[in-house]
């Protein structure tokens, strides 16, 4: 959500539109799934990004002694992947999906269905000439699946359910907090903007 905030604001005449499913709507889901995950979420009031984190934390991830990136071996292979790149990531969640770590109904919970709407979003937001989605490496694979099933397009139980939508008053509380925060930082440290900017960027 940071970086979409952050391009939008600074080019002119874009509107933002949020596109993923409401985070209380997701984890009230994994709630009904996974009572021991729903837990170490709730108490500490932990935000999806941090469990992210805190999921990675408990798997497969090193990290270079000389870089300071974090990767995974590949088991195939004994290659490294590294996590600033749509393989490493990719990789993590084949690792995570393998031995156990994510169940089924968790990798639908935070991945399928996710990517469904994202892109539910994107086919019925407001025509404009040109439209740029900013989404996270680990959903890249399966919105490009979803794009190329033909199932996907033609299951019109899913085109036609209502979608919870966000509180219009959280989304400009988190917006404001995040624009506060860029302009703090960024106008402090200047030489942060840039090298933040190309924070995962590879071309896999």
């Amino acid at each position: 959500e940071s970086a979409a905030i952050f391009t939008a604001k600074r080019t002119k005449g874009c509107n933002l539109i949020y596109g993923d499913v409401p985070e209380q709507n997701i984890k009230e889901e994994i709630k009904k799934h996974d009572a021991q995950l729903w837990d170490t979420l709730q108490p500490q009031q932990m935000s999806m990004n941090e469990f992210d984190d805190f999921n990675r934390a408990h798997t497969f991830i090193q990290i270079d002694d000389q870089s300071g990136k974090q990767y995974v071996i590949n088991a195939e292979n004994g290659e490294r992947c590294y996590l600033d790149s749509r393989v490493g990531v990719r990789e993590l969640l084949r690792l995570n999906e393998e031995n156990g770590i994510i169940s089924p109904d968790i990798k639908r919970i935070l991945y399928d269905d996710r990517e469904k709407y994202m892109l539910k979003v994107m086919v019925k937001a407001p025509k404009s000439k040109k439209m740029l989605a900013i989404v996270g490496m680990a959903h890249l694979d399966g919105i490009a699946k979803y794009w190329k099933s033909e199932e996907f397009w033609n299951d019109t139980e899913f085109w036609t359910a209502p979608y919870p939508e966000m509180d219009k008053w959280e989304v400009k509380r988190f917006y404001a907090l995040l624009n506060n925060w860029f302009d703090d930082t960024f106008d402090r440290l200047p030489e942060l903007k840039w090298k933040w900017l190309k924070q995962g960027g590879d071309k896999d």
